[in-house]
């Protein structure tokens, strides 16, 4: 449903998620916001997708999921709490949701054992690629159809429509405020020591098969933009203040998917190294018993 803000405003983010954005910092906070949600929507996906077409999960660190999937609810929590931007109450959401699937999923994996034979790529195909993007085009079409049509008729029929909803600031002494900010305080060691979980997981294994780097990559750039969408909605001190304890949730993990991906590129070399070893070895055993069969029959002959 459209509706307006206070001039001046943002008329397409109004019109098509009734959020009132002012000025270019907003603006930029608000794109970056959806870029960041657009990676968390497909964060999971890569790693769901290898675990369904292996038929098995246990590449995938329990620390990790649990972790995740607690300081992914605590984050739910703390953002419908504390009154925070659309984007990051739908966010919270997405996150949550997938967290319970991908928990599901690998807890299936793990008791129920099946025969069936796993594929020999992983990759994704053509066919698969051209279905991602023209899902991706018919979003963005309507999205973008959305927004000009409703921009349209606020500047020529604003009359028509009401004023959007106004998020009221929290008084820091209220007892939501104070659940609030608890809560998303909580979520620090949560996200901070799930990807270690899956370090730690990799290292003793000594192989990262299995395990999708697509995952880590995309988690690497939603919390990149993510904190560009922190630190550009609003410098004021309380608002920066508020964000303290999602701006850490972001930065630290950084640190640790970028870890990850050290691992994988490490191990996808030992790897492929001790597969060429064992095809030579293997190579050397066919030769062996190749050359001891005439040996046999000149014995049976004689």
């Amino acid at each position: 449903m459209v509706c307006y803000c206070d001039e001046p405003y943002n008329k397409f983010v109004a019109s098509v998620f009734r959020d009132c954005i002012t000025g270019t910092t907003q603006t930029v906070s608000y794109i970056f916001g959806w870029i960041s949600l657009c990676c968390w929507l497909t964060f999971y996906y890569p790693q769901l997708r290898i675990n369904f077409l292996l038929q098995r999960s246990e590449a995938m660190s329990l620390v990790f999921l649990l972790c995740n999937l607690g300081g992914d609810f605590l984050f739910f929590v703390s953002c419908f709490m504390l009154n925070q931007q659309f984007t990051q109450k739908v966010m919270s959401t997405v996150f949550f949701c997938i967290d319970i699937i991908i928990n599901v999923q690998s807890a299936y994996f793990r008791k129920c054992k099946t025969q069936r034979a796993a594929p020999k790529s992983t990759k994704f195909t053509l066919s698969e690629i051209l279905v991602y993007i023209l899902i991706a085009a018919v979003v963005a079409s309507n999205v973008i159809w959305k927004g000009l049509f409703g921009e349209y008729q606020l500047i020529h029929n604003k009359q028509d429509y009401g004023m959007c909803p106004f998020s009221t600031q929290l008084s820091s002494k209220s007892a939501r405020y104070i659940v609030g900010s608890i809560a998303a305080y909580i979520t620090i060691p949560l996200y901070v020591s799930s990807t270690p979980g899956q370090i730690v997981k990799n290292y003793k294994r000594k192989s990262v098969n299995g395990l999708s780097i697509g995952m880590f990559m995309i988690t690497i750039t939603a919390n990149s933009t993510q904190i560009i969408q922190y630190v550009t909605y609003s410098q004021e001190k309380a608002y920066l203040v508020q964000q303290i304890p999602y701006l850490i949730g972001c930065s630290l993990p950084i640190i640790f998917e970028s870890t990850v991906f050290v691992q994988y590129i490490i191990y996808s070399k030992l790897n492929q190294q001790l597969e060429l070893t064992n095809q030579s070895n293997k190579e050397l055993v066919v030769c062996a018993e190749s050359n001891k069969e005439p040996e046999t029959l000149q014995q049976i002959t004689v």
